[in-house]
């Protein structure tokens, strides 16, 4: 339902969200169990879909699935993009699905993030993963964790911000940083402990 996902003030609660086309949070609260971005059996949603984030508050409850977080590109021919511009994302997981490229799909699955943030509830198994592009601008991503948070997805600047991306950790937590390939520019602890698995290869 697109009134769950158009966030601009108040609150909004929904069930479980399959979507196509682009959906706008920029301020007030916005909650529902889970997100598919990019549903197979969804026939108004023929190339995927975008959720854009640039204020407010948004919040998976995962509901009866375990964590699910925001899956994106959900069937294998399908798009889904995920823009965290400002405003907080309180998730456990968010990952590219079966149309993402690296997974062996034709469609394509990106993140971007240039001033958002990702809170965990409680630790997780993988936070972020398996986009075929992942780009942070020079106001970044800060994840905010105070329980185990494992990041194996690389991130690259965004254009226009080279040598400037910024990947910021935040809270308690420990934060290990395990991608095949990451060349973010500049990385911040703010907070707990970030590791670096032995296959990490930030600049």
């Amino acid at each position: 339902n697109d009134a769950h996902m158009h966030g601009v003030g108040g609150r909004s609660r929904g069930r479980g969200q399959t979507m196509g086309g682009e959906r706008n949070i920029s301020g007030g609260e916005v909650s529902c169990m889970y997100i598919f971005l990019g549903q197979g059996n969804n026939p108004d949603e023929p190339h995927g879909g975008t959720l854009r984030m640039t204020g407010g508050k948004f919040t998976t409850t995962n509901g009866d699935r375990t964590d699910v977080g925001v899956k994106v590109a959900d069937a294998v021919n399908r798009r889904g993009h995920v823009i965290l511009d400002g405003g907080e994302a309180h998730l456990t997981r968010l990952f590219g699905w079966a149309g993402a490229r690296c997974r062996g799909g034709s469609g394509i699955a990106t993140f971007s993030a240039d001033g958002g943030t990702i809170i965990t509830p409680s630790a997780v198994s993988d936070l972020i993963l398996d986009f075929d592009a992942a780009e942070l601008g020079a106001k970044g991503l800060t994840v905010k964790a105070d329980y185990a948070c494992p990041i194996s997805q690389s991130f690259a600047d965004k254009p226009g911000a080279e040598g400037a991306g910024l990947l910021t950790l935040a809270g308690a937590g420990v934060k290990t940083l395990s991608p095949t390939n990451s060349t973010v520019s500049c990385l911040a602890v703010a907070g707990g402990t970030a590791l670096f698995a032995p296959n990490a290869n930030g600049q």
